[in-house]
């Protein structure tokens, strides 16, 4: 419900935007990390208790000597492919959303989003980004109707 309540704010916080950039965009856009730092962090989160786990229990493993060359070796790679899974899997699941700024910032937050959360953060960048042609245009405009005023009074 708080996110709900955020979220609005940044949709209401877009929408009364005056004429110039948007600072919610901007601020968003600041501070998203870049995708592959939220895929890490995605799956570190998700695969904490592995992580955890195999932390607490390699260097007892280790200093036993159970573990020969061999069985070293078939350990490191049937780890690295599990890792490698967990990271693909995060990356494909939210591919879409790594896009986005905004929705890379959702990503981070525990627990899921929903769709209609997900809806409210792409409109706050397309809504801001359609803002910002539209000022550009205008300018132009303005810009050429001034040209061909001073150039019919001449």
């Amino acid at each position: 419900s708080t996110l709900c309540l955020l979220l609005k704010g940044v949709a209401v916080a877009c929408s009364t935007a005056n004429f110039g950039s948007n600072p919610i965009a901007d601020f968003l856009m600041s501070v998203a990390p870049p995708p592959a730092c939220c895929v890490l962090i995605v799956t570190l989160r998700s695969q904490a208790l592995v992580l955890g786990a195999t932390l607490k229990l390699a260097p007892r493993i280790v200093a036993s000597g159970a573990l020969g060359s061999c069985s070293s070796f078939l350990v490191g790679i049937l780890a690295g492919a599990y890792m490698t899974q967990a990271v693909l899997r995060a990356w494909f699941t939210a591919c879409s959303d790594l896009e986005s700024p905004a929705l890379r910032l959702a990503l981070l937050v525990p627990g899921s989003v929903s769709l209609r959360a997900k809806g409210l953060l792409r409109g706050a960048l397309v809504g801001a980004r359609a803002r910002a042609v539209q000022l550009m245009a205008q300018g132009i405009l303005e810009r050429a109707y001034r040209w061909c005023t001073r150039s019919i009074r001449a």
